[in-house]
């Protein structure tokens, strides 16, 4: 299996995970789990809406309750480094297809919207309101002391094509687990900020959030999270642990579920990622079992391996590709897929994405069936190193769509390093609901360090 490429030098700089929003049904049942119980610190307290962060966090919020009729999660939030960092990630957003929306968000700074290669609404911002850090204020300190956010995890159907579009804003990987079986990826920890994740990216039913992860100062603060929440009401509220993860990660952990059902991970402490050298650590699922790892403990419950938040509609609906009809923005995201699964070396994923009748045409003039593309792939004949998007224009009419633009590939062919150089025209047609690549050709774009092929 290939691992998905990441791009160690981005022109825009993301710094870590650093908040959620979500939807509750009352904010007063929130407010006495996570502030009375949890222990987080209120920043600003509105009619419909609860803005809290951790004991250690001079961010303004790091966790946003929202009163609202649909209870869900209706973003995740990570930060830049610096404002201009936002402009040229909307240009690398836009670049792929993606939907990239400036908006107005209260008490942080320009804010941009978009969605994960799964759906995942996302938003990022370089900069919020400051409050006090609250550390070495100890008699704050109640229930579980949360700290600070650390990650997020999320269900997808597609792993490899998650991690490729996190791996092209930067995002490395550290872990990672595989199928026994087939040798898909089933697990993928990739992380900005030197430990082992900022995002998990897991194989379910999704996009969907499994848990955001906080930060507690000890581990008897794990005991004591729980024993609070039974005091204050909410003992039924603990699903999993205290224990410890054997596997990925390798931390201290506690679940919990709020009144509404969401999900949060308190952790004590994580390893460090940060020197290249470091090869990420292979797992295969068969593995993770307690006598697979060597540990103790329980086996998850089936609401831990089962439940999630759903994302709430308005968040998925209002980011709508910039200039860009419904239609041809499934179209581009199709398109996305197809690049993503040959970034990544998955025939399985290019299969999915290719009709039965598919027909490559290349630079030199040389037609190619489905069969012999994907097998091409699939033998490691053909790597694609990495791939360039731009200028992309897509349209469509009923089943029928189109696809133009640039693109540069850099390619190993049977173990010769090649770059091509191209333009291309893709016809797409849809098919039971999804949209299918009936053919592809390009021709060279004739510059000196281009390679035909």
């Amino acid at each position: 299996m290939k691992l998905p490429e990441v791009a160690l030098r981005p022109e825009f700089l993301i710094t870590r995970a650093s908040h959620v929003v979500v939807h509750v049904a009352d904010l007063e049942a929130s407010r006495a789990f996570w502030v009375d119980t949890m222990g987080y610190i209120p920043s600003r307290e509105e009619s419909d809406t609860l803005y809290l962060r951790g004991l250690g966090e001079t961010a303004h919020h790091s966790l946003v309750l929202r009163a609202a009729g649909e209870i869900g999660c209706a973003r995740v939030g990570f930060r830049v480094a610096m404002d201009e960092d936002l402009d040229y990630l909307a240009e690398h957003l836009t670049a792929g297809g993606h939907p990239a929306e400036w908006v107005d968000v209260p008490y942080q700074g320009r804010t941009l919207h978009t969605r994960d290669a799964s759906g995942a609404p996302l938003e990022f911002c370089a900069s919020m309101d400051v409050a006090e850090r609250f550390s070495e204020r100890y008699n704050q300190y109640r229930g579980a002391a949360v700290q600070r956010f650390d990650h997020v995890q999320l269900l997808t159907d597609d792993v490899p094509l998650n991690a490729s579009f996190y791996g092209s804003m930067g995002f490395r990987l550290t872990e990672y687990v595989e199928d026994d079986d087939t040798g898909s990826m089933l697990f993928a920890f990739m992380q900005r900020k030197g430990n082992p994740h900022d995002v998990a990216i897991v194989s379910g039913d999704g996009p969907r959030l499994h848990h955001f992860g906080v930060l507690v100062p000890e581990l008897a603060g794990l005991f004591r999270a729980a024993d609070v929440a039974a005091s204050n009401g909410f003992g039924a509220n603990v699903e999993y642990g205290p224990e410890r993860h054997f596997g990925p990660s390798n931390a201290p952990f506690l679940y919990l579920r709020d009144p509404d059902g969401h999900r949060v991970e308190l952790f004590t402490d994580h390893y460090q990622s940060m020197d290249l050298e470091v090869e990420p650590v292979r797992w295969l699922k068969s593995s993770l079992s307690l006598s697979g790892t060597g540990g103790w403990g329980t086996t998850p419950p089936a609401s831990w391996q089962e439940d999630a938040t759903a994302f709430v509609a308005d968040a998925v609906a209002d980011v709508s590709t910039t200039a860009a009809e419904p239609q041809t923005a499934a179209l581009l995201r199709a398109d996305d897929e197809r690049y993503a699964a040959l970034r990544s070396g998955n025939p399985a994923a290019l299969a999915r994405v290719l009709d039965d009748g598919y027909v490559h045409i290349h630079s030199s003039g040389r037609t190619e069936a489905k069969e012999s593309f994907v097998d091409s792939i699939r033998s490691g004949r053909v790597s694609y190193r990495e791939v360039r998007v731009g200028n992309r224009s897509a349209w469509a009419d009923g089943s029928v769509g189109s696809i133009r633009g640039d693109v540069v590939l850099e390619l190993e062919i049977q173990g010769e390093a090649r770059t091509l150089d191209l333009a291309f025209l893709a016809v797409w047609h849809e098919v039971d609901g999804r949209w299918v690549l009936r053919e592809w050709a390009s021709v060279p774009v004739r510059r000196p360090d281009s390679t035909v092929r």
